[in-house]
C-alpha cells in the first residue's frame, strides 16, 4: 500500500537516504561524500558498477552542454559538470540507465522532463531540489528500486504516470504547492 502524505516542506527538510545531520558545525553530505550544497553546474550520481553514464545527446540538460563527466571509484560517485547552470533534465535524459542508484540534482533545475528517469530500475534514491516546479509524464515510471520520495513545495505539477509502476514505492511526501496530479501518477 502506498502512503501519500501532503505536507509543507522546505529544502532544509529534504534529506536523501543516507543523508546526515549538520551537528558540530560540520557540513552535511549525501551518500559517498557528495557535498550537500551542489553547485548549479554539477550533477552527482552513483551507479552500481562504478561506470560513467554516457549520453548520446548531450543537450539533455536544459541547453547546458557537458564539459566534464567522470566517475571516481575512490570517491564512489560520478560528476557531470557544465559551463553554465543546469535548468532542466530533459525528456529521456537517463532513460533505462538501470545501473543508476542515486542522483543529486542542483538547485537550478526547474523541470524534470518526460521519461527523464524512466525504467531506471536500480534507482533507490533521488534528491529533487526545491527549485523544481514540474515533474513530467512518466518521469520516474518503472523505477522499481525507489521506496520513498520527497517532492518539495516548489513542485506545482506532477504529470501523467510520473511514478507509475514504481512497485517498491511505499511512501510519498508531497509539498502543499502541488495543484495538478496527472492520471496514474502513482499507480502500480
Amino acid at each position: 500500500m502506498l502512503n501519500v502524505l501532503f505536507v509543507s516542506c522546505g529544502h532544509e527538510d529534504i534529506e536523501p537516504d543516507g543523508g546526515g545531520g549538520n551537528e558540530g558545525g560540520g557540513k552535511t553530505e549525501h551518500p559517498n561524500g557528495i557535498p550537500n550544497k551542489i553547485p548549479n553546474n554539477i550533477i552527482y550520481y552513483i551507479t552500481s558498477d562504478d561506470i560513467i553514464i554516457r549520453f548520446e545527446n548531450e543537450d539533455v540538460f536544459g541547453g547546458a552542454k557537458i564539459v566534464f563527466n567522470t566517475y571516481s571509484s575512490t570517491k564512489g560517485y560520478g560528476t557531470i559538470e557544465f559551463p553554465s547552470e543546469v535548468t532542466a533534465i530533459e525528456n529521456r535524459a537517463f532513460l533505462e540507465e538501470e545501473t543508476l542508484q542515486y542522483i543529486a540534482l542542483p538547485n537550478s533545475v526547474k523541470l524534470i522532463g518526460d521519461g527523464a528517469f524512466r525504467s531506471c530500475s536500480g534507482l533507490t534514491s533521488v534528491t529533487i531540489p526545491n527549485s523544481v516546479t514540474s515533474i513530467g509524464n512518466y518521469a520516474f515510471e518503472g523505477c522499481t528500486g525507489l521506496t520513498s520520495i520527497t517532492i518539495p513545495n516548489s513542485v506545482t505539477s506532477i504529470d501523467v504516470g510520473a511514478f507509475k509502476n514504481c512497485s517498491g514505492l511505499i511512501f510519498v511526501n508531497i509539498g502543499n504547492s502541488v495543484t495538478s496530479i496527472g492520471a496514474y501518477a502513482f499507480r502500480d
